[in-house]
């Protein structure tokens, strides 16, 4: 009883923050945070809103499917935006203000849905724990005046869950999913073929039973996987079949997160990788295991 009065307590305060802002469009990606916040923003508004997703080339297309679902789900106004993100040129330069520049050209097409409505505010799902890392696309939200209700309610991952399973939402313990342009290192142009391969690659290790994916691209021949700390010892097991199919998507060399995934380890050095495969054209080494010209460590 006392956890579904603080449940309902937090979901007060989260209706309380979205009440001043009728007519909102919600930025809707279709994770856990969005999902909370177009809840409870239908709640608070009467149904007066209208989620719109972003769709572009780095957002994977489960992504989509699983927006348009929760959309239908809660019964909201939902409208796809199709743009690319390729023609940002700025964001597709990949530097560290990549974010920047691609949240200010979403919020700028949002802003057009919004053109001769009744539309008060945007409408964002960010949470206390989004300001632990590096988020420069938080400072084009600031710029354009986007609203943060899951923060001004003081909510972090862990509470956001909560009042997601609480409402019976069906992603409440979805993985967090950025976009595929994080998995490329920065000042390494985003390409639709580097994306693609990311996508595959990552698809397959999904397929394969893994969580918290990450292919991160280092360049075009090396990469890093990153996957749920507790499944690092079934990576190296399931290294065979995992190997062969990142080869034929010609990668010469992966490495495996020793530590599993972590979050943002883009943008900084990850103080303790290991390496999991040397390039085709060193000398073997005695302390590796040799996959198809592919070499893994020991241990």
């Amino acid at each position: 009883m006392m956890m579904l009065m603080l449940v309902d307590k937090r979901y007060e305060l989260l209706k309380h923050r979205i009440e001043p802002h009728p007519g909102a469009i919600v930025a809707f990606s279709g994770g856990t945070d969005s999902a909370l916040l177009l809840a409870a923003a239908r709640d608070a508004l009467a149904g007066d809103l209208t989620a719109v997703t972003w769709q572009t080339e780095v957002t994977p297309d489960s992504d989509i499917d699983q927006a348009v679902r929760l959309a239908e789900q809660l019964d909201v106004s939902h409208r796809v935006i199709c743009a690319s993100f390729l023609e940002i040129e700025a964001a597709a330069a990949n530097n560290t203000d990549r974010c920047y520049h691609c949240r200010r050209q979403m919020y700028s097409d949002m802003m057009k849905v919004a053109t001769g409505s009744n539309v008060v505010a945007i409408l964002e799902g960010v949470n206390v724990d989004d300001l632990s890392d590096t988020r420069p696309g938080l400072e084009a939200a600031r710029e354009m005046g986007i609203v943060h209700p899951l923060l001004e309610a003081g909510l972090d991952k862990q509470a956001v869950r909560e009042l997601a399973r609480a409402l019976g939402l069906p992603n409440w313990d979805r993985e967090a999913a950025p976009c595929l342009a994080s998995r490329i290192a920065f000042g390494r142009r985003v390409t639709s073929s580097r994306l693609m391969r990311i996508n595959r690659g990552e698809t397959f290790l999904r397929e394969r039973g893994f969580r918290n994916v990450r292919l991160r691209l280092l360049d075009d021949i090396e990469a890093r996987i990153e996957v749920a700390p507790e499944q690092v010892p079934a990576l190296h097991a399931d290294w065979s079949a995992v190997n062969s199919f990142l080869c034929d998507l010609d990668f010469a060399r992966i490495e495996i997160a020793s530590t599993g995934y972590k979050m943002g380890s883009m943008n900084s050095e990850v103080a303790s990788r290991e390496v999991a495969s040397s390039p085709r054209n060193q000398a073997p080494r005695n302390d590796v295991e040799r996959f198809d010209g592919v070499e893994r460590e020991n241990g």
